[in-house]
């Protein structure tokens, strides 16, 4: 009798370790897939650097300009460049003299643009002269036409003289600066020895 038990418990734990079984491979193919991070798996970027680094060269090779970025990404769909704290410096040998930075860029799909958003601050680096300071909130720059422009409103500074208006065209290589609207500004005399 006690065979037919010891029989018995036996194949009731044969039978229990074949349901487990059985049920464990319908429960693994039924089973969802776990939702991804979204910083893990396929991302929604085509690439992203960190101090980054993109140099516009003359047809002959030179280095004309650099452009930095604390944080850059390209997405899939396009292959337009986003930026973060973004830096825009003229090599000396190019002969323009001015360094452009603002909060964020974008550089479009044909590469021949830089557009500067978020406290854009353009300044001049001429030795001989005093500085220039040219704000807005928006600025296009073509960089190999050293050539600047926005529709926004712009304030100009230079040894404490202020000029503003909305919309503005710079040659950046001769330093000529144009406002295109509503100029008005602060001229005070200097002072004498």
């Amino acid at each position: 009798m006690e065979l037919i038990r010891d029989t018995r418990s036996a194949l009731r734990i044969v039978v229990l370790a074949v349901v487990a079984g059985v049920t464990t491979v319908l429960v693994l193919q039924y089973e969802e897939p776990e939702k991804s991070d979204s910083r893990s798996g396929e991302l929604d970027i085509a690439f992203f650097i960190k101090q980054a680094e993109v140099t516009g060269t003359a047809p002959d090779g030179r280095i004309i300009y650099r452009v930095k970025a604390d944080y850059a990404q390209q997405n899939p769909d396009s292959d337009a460049i986003t930026m973060e704290t973004v830096a825009l410096s003229y090599d000396p040998a190019a002969d323009t003299p001015w360094d452009l930075f603002s909060d964020t860029g974008r550089i479009p799909s044909d590469g021949k643009l830089v557009i500067l958003e978020g406290n854009v601050l353009a300044l001049s680096k001429e030795p001989e002269t005093s500085a220039i300071s040219i704000r807005t909130s928006r600025l296009y720059v073509t960089p190999g036409e050293k050539t600047a422009r926005t529709d926004r409103k712009v304030v100009i500074e230079r040894d404490g003289q202020r000029v503003n208006g909305i919309g503005m065209e710079a040659d950046l290589n001769s330093s000529n600066v144009k406002l295109l609207s509503n100029v008005n500004g602060k001229y005070l005399p200097a002072a004498r020895p």
